[in-house]
C-alpha cells in the first residue's frame, strides 16, 4: 500500500465484479511507487490483491509468481508464470478470465498490444475449450452483452 501519493504513478488493473450469474470487468486505478522500474510487474502484483473490503474479486490467484522479466517484442508481451496460474489444478489449462484481466490490464501500457503466457518456459498451453493458447489482445469492447 502506497501512503505517499506524491511519489507515485497510476496503473489501471481489472478485477471481476457482479454476482455469480452476471460477472463483469471493473477497471481500478491503483497507485504504485515511482521507484518501480517495471509497470508490468507492479500490475501483476496488484491483480492478485483487490482492496480490502472491496466486493471486487481477483481472478489471478495471489500466489501466482512471474518467473523472470516480462519481454515485449513486436507489441506482444510474454509472461512466464509458475504452475499456480493453472485453472483449478488442471494441468496446462488457463482460465479465460485470467487471460482477459491480463490482456485488459497490460494493454493499458503503451507498448503492449497483446499478451502471451508461458508456464515454466513452456508455451504448450490450452484455454478452457481445449484450444491451443494464442496471444490474447484487448477486446474492442468490454462488458458488452445483449439486453
Amino acid at each position: 500500500v502506497v501512503t505517499d501519493i506524491t511519489n507515485t504513478k497510476p496503473v489501471t488493473v481489472y478485477y471481476m465484479g457482479g454476482e455469480e450469474d452476471a460477472k463483469y470487468f471493473v477497471p481500478v486505478t491503483k497507485r504504485v511507487s515511482n521507484n518501480v522500474d517495471n509497470n508490468v510487474t507492479a500490475i501483476i502484483d496488484e491483480l492478485g490483491n483487490p482492496s480490502l473490503g472491496s466486493k471486487l474479486s481477483a481472478v489471478l490467484p495471489s500466489e501466482v509468481a512471474l518467473l523472470g522479466e516480462p519481454k515485449v517484442e513486436d507489441g506482444t508481451i510474454t509472461l512466464d508464470f509458475d504452475e499456480s496460474i493453472f485453472s483449478s489444478g488442471e494441468e496446462n489449462v488457463i482460465n479465460e478470465n485470467v487471460l482477459k484481466v491480463l490482456a485488459l490490464s497490460l494493454t493499458e501500457q503503451a507498448e503492449v498490444e497483446s499478451v502471451a503466457v508461458t508456464v515454466n518456459g513452456e508455451a504448450d498451453l490450452l484455454d478452457e475449450d481445449g484450444e491451443k493458447l494464442e496471444p490474447v489482445s484487448r477486446p474492442e469492447s468490454v462488458n458488452t452483452g445483449s439486453y
